[in-house]
């Protein structure tokens, strides 16, 4: 149990936060993903979803990126983050680690951890716990103030991450989580502990899972007496370079029903993992994965709101409304015939009823919302969850009870009016049944066309508007100040009134406003998008670390000399591109084979200044380690060999690069990256080397705009190339861009000094988001190139989710 201070509590039905019971409507958005500037927008739109809680990893590699040197401020301040989700009264699940896996470089970890020798990652050992507590002690703090006992938003911190993942000794595990439930403890947090995939005692272990509800069963088992929480309920799941960008793991109708079923089956709330999932900025990604992490989430990348997260809103909506009944109740079933099952959660505030068809065929069967009432067919369609409200009070303040086998879309406030939504197909009829003691009325309507429409008030001691929406409308319903918005892509409270706007999708039929007394019909002036902007004709320079000198060593700037080739990771060099370079002398020109015995994680071989080969494509399993063998000319005299290696993430886990469990199998804590063994020409090996952390032009920033950099209007294609072009555009409405890296083969974008990431123009990974808070009226884009590709056909598009056609205020 948390804390006696605590003011969080739980049950086996739900948690209890400073006092009442709540069902947790949560998703996760990790601050490190996404600009600061635009941490309002995720959250606000989470709100709007039907959102209660936000969940967030902390990545301690964000944070202590170099040995010692703390960064809170900026796009890093996970405080101010904090402070936001309590501006809009969400909940925070905070899971600080210290691993965090999450497809994020070495799992979180920061990679100057490679460095300590004797360490030993996710056991109880000391060289490893001295550095997680000092990072612990500059964390955990932050956390604890922020808890709800003090004011704050967090109800729930979870220790650790997946530990069960690896398979390790029970007595270290248990040793090791519990030293951090101590530590965590001893350093102010007094709410209850999580775990996941992996227990500790004292805490609550949670589910993961793409259909969560299958597992029930098995928790309750083990936790009687313990909440059944979701903490990633995986609404898709992540790409990496290799797998197609057009790839879908789940669809959006399967999110919806097992999203369903989590409230049937007696969850006590969810966590989608992701519901915006972000980007992975710079060099941030584990290895091998896309620079996007858009995971298919409910929210796009660019924040646009998709078909996830238009068909999952009603649920959350649903959630919310019937808080008072799912938080506080158990889940039974009935089995009916031809495989239905009607799930079933009551308690004195009512009954929700819960069809089932788990079957791949579509079910017909009637629905019964009231006994003794003829019910109403309910054409359930293949793995569907239908709702049916039989009889539950419509607020935990109300004693007016509903009864409906229609869908509940969302019941909503607005002034002193609450407002039932419900939704179906054209030209089915609607119904719902409101009831008080004696008093009762039944309002029916039929859908006739693409508007809402308004099926009748209960005006008997508390004001009830009963509206009815074609189904084309689900998850396109907002409560924005005083009014609610129906039809537009988002709707939204501004200072000086509710701001609709509207992407392609729904420009053409407007919107609809309900307040206490009217719905309006907002129509759309139905705006033709602009073309994106335009690129200049672009610049161009050449990334020369490759190019043979007359005194290498001379050359400033900061390489690093070694007689064999070393590691990246052990002189400190942890991330995107480095240079490895040494000089070898031929008497006589000849044909030589040139070996690399082995390379992490891609190496683009030069010799003399020119391209040799590039290493094989990286495999996903990282216990091979590809090395390089080419034939090569070589000239009398003084030979130049550059080999630009470079690191496409650190894995996120043991079971990447070794055997999990097996003794002496590699682990993370062996993933180092750059020249892993010796060169050799022929017979001869190549000693006397030197290096350089970073492309030449990362280290002298030719990404910044202005800088300083030997730009000409042409040259010849060439590998390793940058490239600079401008463009304008009007940046009075907020529209997300994306750069299309048509032509290009591989390399990284930046737009206006921000590192975009990495692009490789593989398996259609051909568009990179360029959030708009970076952008202005006139703007700069560099691109780095490993090979001879040329950036002619680059262009900008606009993005297909988020984009606003039209943007309208009403006062």
């Amino acid at each position: 149990m948390p804390a006696p201070n605590s003011s969080v509590h739980y049950d086996a039905h739900s948690f209890i936060i400073n006092g009442k019971r709540e069902f947790l409507t949560s998703g996760s958005i990790h601050y490190f993903r996404v600009p600061r500037a635009l941490w309002r927008d995720r959250l606000e739109k989470a709100k709007a979803a039907g959102l209660n809680t936000i969940q967030t990893y902390v990545a301690w590699n964000w944070h202590e990126p170099q040995e010692g040197a703390f960064d809170f401020a900026g796009d890093h301040d996970f405080e101010h983050f904090l402070q936001l989700c309590e501006e809009f009264g969400l909940f925070v699940v905070a899971r600080p680690g210290p691993y965090i896996c999450a497809e994020w470089d070495f799992g979180g970890f920061p990679a100057w951890l490679l460095t300590k020798r004797g360490l030993t990652l996710r056991h109880h050992d000391p060289v490893y716990l001295r550095y997680v507590d000092r990072w612990f002690e500059k964390l955990i703090p932050v956390i604890a103030r922020h808890q709800v006992s003090r004011g704050g938003c967090v109800i729930l911190v979870q220790i650790e991450n997946e530990l069960g993942n690896v398979v390790p000794e029970k007595k270290d595990a248990d040793a090791y989580m519990s030293h951090l439930r101590d530590l965590v403890r001893n350093l102010g947090i007094e709410v209850p502990l999580i775990t996941c995939a992996g227990s500790a005692e004292g805490a609550i272990e949670a589910v993961n899972s793409h259909e969560p509800a299958d597992q029930f069963p098995e928790f309750r088992s083990r936790q009687p007496n313990m909440p059944i929480h979701c903490t990633e309920f995986w609404t898709a799941w992540y790409l990496t370079w290799h797998r197609d960008r057009r790839w879908v793991n789940r669809s959006p109708e399967h999110l919806a029903y097992h999203t369903w079923r989590v409230l049937a089956e007696g969850g006590s709330g969810y966590n989608y993992y992701m519901w915006y999932g972000g980007t992975n900025f710079a060099y941030t990604t584990m290895y091998l994965q896309t620079t996007s992490y858009d995971y298919d989430a409910p929210l796009s990348e660019a924040g646009g709101i998709g078909r996830r997260g238009r068909l999952t809103i009603p649920v959350a909506h649903f959630a919310q409304a019937f808080a008072h009944i799912l938080a506080d109740s158990d889940a039974s079933c009935q089995k009916l015939p031809g495989g239905i099952e009607v799930w079933k959660r009551a308690n004195t505030c009512g009954t929700l009823l819960f069809y089932k068809n788990p079957a791949a065929r579509t079910v017909t069967i009637q629905a019964y919302a009231e006994e003794g009432v003829p019910g109403e067919p309910l054409s359930l369609p293949p793995e569907s969850v239908a709702p049916v409200v039989a009889g539950a009070t419509i607020a935990p303040d109300s004693d007016l009870r509903l009864f409906t086998a229609s869908h509940l879309h969302g019941i909503y406030r607005i002034g002193d009016c609450r407002v039932i939504v419900l939704m179906g197909e054209k030209s089915r009829a609607i119904s719902c049944t409101l009831s008080r003691g004696a008093s009762r009325r039944t309002f029916e309507h039929t859908i006739s066309s693409e508007e809402p429409a308004i099926a009748g008030e209960w005006t008997d001691g508390e004001r009830v508007r009963v509206v009815v929406i074609p189904v084309s409308f689900c998850g396109r319903v907002w409560c924005a100040g005083d009014r609610l918005v129906i039809g537009a892509s988002y709707a939204r409270a501004v200072p000086d009134g509710v701001e609709i706007q509207h992407t392609a999708t729904t420009v053409s039929t407007g919107a609809w406003t309900v307040t206490e007394n009217a719905v309006t019909h907002v129509p759309s002036r139905a705006p033709r998008l602009p073309a994106p902007p335009a690129l200049s004709p672009w610049d161009s320079c050449i990334e020369n670390a490759h190019l043979p000198c007359k005194n290498p060593r001379s050359e400033p700037n900061g390489w690093v000399g070694s007689l064999r080739p070393v590691p990246r990771d052990l002189v400190g060099d942890h991330e995107g591109y480095g240079w490895y370079r040494a000089a070898f002398h031929s008497r006589e020109a000849r044909t030589a084979l040139l070996h690399v015995e082995a390379v992490s994680d891609r190496a683009l071989v030069f010799v003399n200044g020119g391209h040799v080969c590039t290493s094989i494509e990286p495999v996903e399993d990282r216990r091979f380690q590809p090395s390089v063998t080419v034939p090569v000319e070589l000239k009398a005299g003084e030979n130049v060999i550059a080999i630009l290696v470079d690191n496409l993430g650190h894995v996120k886990g043991d079971w990447q690069i070794g055997e999990v469990g097996k003794r002496g199998s590699p682990t993370m804590r062996d993933d180092l990256k750059g020249i892993l063994g010796r060169v050799w020409v022929d017979a001869d090996e190549v000693l006397e080397w030197e290096m350089h952390a970073k492309l030449l032009g990362e280290h002298e920033e030719w990404y910044r705009p202005g800088a300083s950099a030997p730009w000409g209007s042409q040259h010849q294609p060439s590998p390793v190339s940058w490239y600079r072009a401008s463009f304008t555009m009007d940046t009075r409405v907020k529209r997300p861009l994306w750069v299309r890296v048509t032509g290009l083969n591989k390399g990284c974008i930046w737009v206006n000094g921000h590192h975009i990431g990495r692009y490789w123009n593989i398996n259609g990974h051909t568009d990179y988001y360029v959030p708009e808070c970076w952008l202005a009226d006139s703007n700069t884009i560099v691109l780095f190139e490993e090979t001879d590709a040329t950036p002619e056909a680059v262009a900008l598009v606009w993005d297909d989710v988020a984009t606003l056609v039209e943007s309208t205020v009403l006062g």
